[in-house]
């Protein structure tokens, strides 16, 4: 069985440098890229065509318009969706 390929996306270096270490210590687990904005999230989908995107909602600029892009480029993409900043009615701001 191939591992699971996945990209890390977010600007906060524990939130990143965790998810990189955790993944990289998995066989079943390959980290296809590790990006910091919105435009090196839409090319790291589009040609490492990865399994899984882990992602820190709070550090890349995150909205609809972003979701549909990926679902356009991945529509098979399975999104895990982290928030870093504790702000309470932040998840329902958009």
């Amino acid at each position: 069985m191939d591992p699971i390929k996945i990209v890390v996306a977010g600007d906060n270096y524990l939130f990143t440098k965790g998810m990189e270490c955790l993944i990289e210590e998995s066989p079943y687990f390959d980290l296809s890229a590790s990006v910091q904005s919105e435009a090196e999230l839409i090319d790291a989908i589009s040609y490492k065509k990865a399994d899984v995107l882990a992602i820190d909602v709070s550090s890349i600029g995150w909205n609809t318009d972003t979701l549909n892009k990926l679902k356009k480029y991945a529509p098979l993409l399975k999104i895990l969706a982290f928030n870093t900043v504790k702000a309470k009615d932040w998840a329902t701001s958009f």
